[in-house]
């Protein structure tokens, strides 16, 4: 099986306004074909070419993604002056105040 390509944008929300952008970003096998995928959230400005931001990363759990990671899109994503909340589709919640991400960390 080839190397999944690196980098790839499997969700993605936008702020109110369009100003910041939360993204799962595939970031391929860790090492070998067959490895977990490494997984991280991008907080940041760039939606088309994930950069310069803030990134978290994510557990790297066999099977519970998917292939794809399609079930990343069954996530919501809440936008509040204070920062911003994704809920898994497990029920599992993450927040990142907003001082993490602004001005572009």
């Amino acid at each position: 099986m080839p190397f999944a390509p690196k980098r790839q944008v499997v969700a993605r929300w936008d702020a109110p306004g369009g100003a910041y952008h939360a993204l799962i970003v595939d970031e391929g096998p860790a090492r070998l074909p067959r490895s977990l995928h490494r997984w991280r959230l991008y907080l940041g400005h760039d939606a088309a070419e994930p950069s310069y931001g803030h990134y978290v990363s994510l557990p790297e759990l066999p099977d519970l993604y998917g292939e794809d990671g399609a079930k990343w899109r069954e996530s919501r994503v809440s936008w509040t002056p204070a920062g911003v909340r994704l809920t898994f589709w497990t029920g599992h919640e993450l927040f990142v105040p907003a001082q993490a991400y602004e001005g572009g960390r």
